[in-house]
């Protein structure tokens, strides 16, 4: 089959290659789409990978091609969506539930290959089967969708209190999809979004009159007297996990889903703000998969049964040779040596 291999730092390679054959409780998928994510590029530029060569991509959907001989509650061409973190099955986390803070897991397309291939031989308990009406480009945008949903649930948001005022913090993929399911589960509930990108913050102008665009260097000075009850974080940023706490409200939720790359110094002003408006941070990373109380894998199936847009924020579809330029293009964006445009790319095996 054919694979982009990351072979070593900043190297790329498609290969034809031998898939292995299936065990007996994994299917055998035909991979259709891949949702290409940012975490890729440190991954990719930075040596912050876990071995050499390896095949990325962890946003996954597919058709079922072979099944193993222990599999029960699939068939060949059923459409799937790939969770996929692989917990140990054996810690006190997973014995609750909690797979998404496994101690010792695996992960398709990090810790173990990945979507960026023709074929993937996958755990049967890592798929999800997605109805008819739900295409394969939103069924491998179901991962980061549940990772938003699990954050959002994390914020404890209440929707009836119609003065409550939400901020987001990054008009980027995720950023974007929170303001969509906020907006879903509310129409009168006041919803902002920060931003240094004019691209980024002209979409999210569509879903809230409330767009800003800030950054380290520039205060927007229609933020100067606001204060916010909840707060997402989906940046990573020094600037933005900072920012976040000064414009919060006494009382205030804060949770932060972005990956940071940097170090993030504290000075006692930003503590004393935490401790005297008694903030509350919470973390939240990945998402709650198979649990009896909160399957936010279930919700995200739900939402996009139910209409759910996503399809209007992808702005770069590509074939598989097509990644690695892509990859690069964000990497140098981020790195301040060329401008690039983007909110999410997507492929197209």
């Amino acid at each position: 089959m054919k694979a982009l291999i990351l072979k070593s730092n900043k190297k790329f390679n498609i290969e034809n290659i031998i898939l292995s054959p299936i065990k007996n409780n994994e299917c055998r998928i035909k991979i259709m789409n891949v949702g290409i994510c940012s975490s890729d590029i440190p991954r990719s530029f930075q040596k912050k990978t876990y071995f050499y060569p390896l095949i990325m991509g962890h946003e996954i959907s597919g058709k079922i091609v072979d099944i193993g001989t222990k599999v029960k509650n699939f068939k060949i061409n059923d459409k799937v969506s790939i969770y996929p973190l692989i917990p140990c099955m054996k810690c006190n986390n997973c014995m609750r539930n909690n797979y998404q803070l496994c101690i010792d897991y695996k992960y398709y397309g990090s810790r173990n290959n990945g979507g960026y291939c023709e074929f993937l031989n996958v755990n049967e308990w890592n798929l999800i089967k997605l109805p008819k009406n739900i295409t394969y480009e939103n069924g491998s945008l179901i991962e980061p969708l549940s990772v938003v949903i699990s954050a959002i649930r994390k914020l404890n948001i209440n929707y009836k209190k119609i003065n409550s005022n939400i901020l987001i913090i990054g008009s980027g993929f995720l950023g974007l999809l929170a303001l969509k399911l906020i907006r879903k589960k509310s129409k009168n509930i006041n919803v902002s979004i920060i931003d240094k990108n004019i691209l980024k913050i002209n979409k999210a102008k569509k879903f809230t009159n409330y767009a800003y665009i800030e950054n380290e260097r520039k205060f927007n000075k229609d933020l100067a007297n606001k204060k916010f009850d909840y707060i997402l974080e989906a940046t990573g940023s020094t600037y933005a996990l900072k920012r976040s706490i000064e414009l919060a409200s006494n009382k205030a939720k804060i949770v932060w889903i972005g990956n940071i790359s940097q170090k993030l110094n504290l000075n006692s002003n930003i503590v004393m703000n935490i401790i005297r408006k008694e903030i509350k941070i919470q973390g939240s990373w990945n998402s709650q998969y198979k649990n009896n109380i909160n399957d936010d894998w279930k919700k995200a199936l739900k939402y996009l049964n139910n209409g759910l847009y996503i399809k209007d924020i992808i702005t770069h579809r590509m074939k598989l040779d097509k990644v690695p330029g892509f990859l690069k293009k964000i990497n140098d964006h981020k790195n301040k040596k060329n401008k690039f445009n983007y909110i999410k790319g997507m492929l197209k095996i």
